[in-house]
């Protein structure tokens, strides 16, 4: 009887020692499996993650050339405009200048507040496609050529009538610096927060 027992224990031993060596067998592979799965499932989530980030990287490149290439147009636009604005300061200075025998300094004056008007009312409306008050605008512009006019008319003078420089050589360094300057200031100040709002921006 007592045989018996110890070969009923020693069973029980042999049935619990392959239990437990194949639980620690699958139940590793098992373990591995999990981690494999889990290691594929954050491995997708990271990239699905990349994806997010690079789509919204590409958006933000495409809108930044985007902004690019418009204000490139801008500054196209503004050229070209100034280019005739600046055909009618020269030819009203240059008909005012022959015919009057005015000093330097009215010619120049009438002449700019000609191109002034044409200039403003063109890329205001097609440059910088502004729907604020024109009143407003004008006004802003008006702030500008406050302080440009005397300034430009002063060292004009002295330029052309002091040092004796040609007056024609004068009125286009005036119209080039005129140029520069303007359109950093409609950019950034008169129309900066009215920029694409009319009609023709709307389009």
């Amino acid at each position: 009887m007592m045989e018996g027992m110890k070969e009923d224990k020693i069973a029980d031993e042999n049935i619990d020692e392959c239990v437990k060596e194949y639980i620690d067998r699958y139940g590793e592979g098992n373990r591995e499996k999990n981690d494999q799965k889990n290691f594929e499932s954050n491995n997708e989530k990271n990239k699905e993650s990349n994806k997010g980030i690079l789509k919204q990287n590409d958006h933000k490149l495409k809108k930044n050339d985007l902004k690019l290439k418009q204000e490139m147009l801008r500054g196209l636009k503004f050229g070209l405009f100034s280019i005739s604005a600046g055909i009618v300061e020269i030819v009203s200075f240059s008909l005012l200048n022959e015919l009057t025998g005015w000093r330097y300094w009215p010619c120049y004056i009438i002449a700019l507040i000609l191109s002034v008007l044409w200039n403003f009312t063109l890329n205001r409306r097609y440059t910088f496609r502004s729907a604020n008050n024109v009143t407003i605008a004008m006004a802003k512009v008006l702030g500008f050529y406050l302080v440009f006019i005397p300034v430009s008319t002063i060292l004009g003078n002295y330029f052309a009538d002091t040092l004796q420089w040609n007056e024609y050589l004068v009125t286009l360094l005036n119209m080039l610096s005129n140029f520069i300057l303007e359109f950093l200031y409609d950019r950034f100040f008169v129309f900066r927060k009215s920029l694409d709002t009319n009609h023709l921006a709307k389009k």
